[in-house]
């Protein structure tokens, strides 16, 4: 997340979301993305939408013209 410009916060939400908006343990979906980052496995399709998702809501967020950070 930190090459698409995400700060740690930011990189956190997005965790969340995911985590929240699919039922999966937290840490599984923190180490399935650290997995898709290293190469070692691709993103599964089940996760690639929660994902879209949330990086859409924070790149609406951030440009809020009431967005504060």
């Amino acid at each position: 997340m930190a090459r698409l410009g995400c700060s740690m916060v930011e990189s956190w939400e997005i965790l969340v979301a995911v985590f929240q908006n699919t039922g999966l343990r937290l840490q599984v979906v923190a180490e399935t993305i650290m997995a898709a980052v290293t190469g070692k496995e691709p993103v599964p399709r089940s996760l690639l939408g929660h994902l879209a998702a949330a990086m859409s809501r924070r790149q609406v967020t951030e440009h809020d013209p009431g967005w504060t950070g």
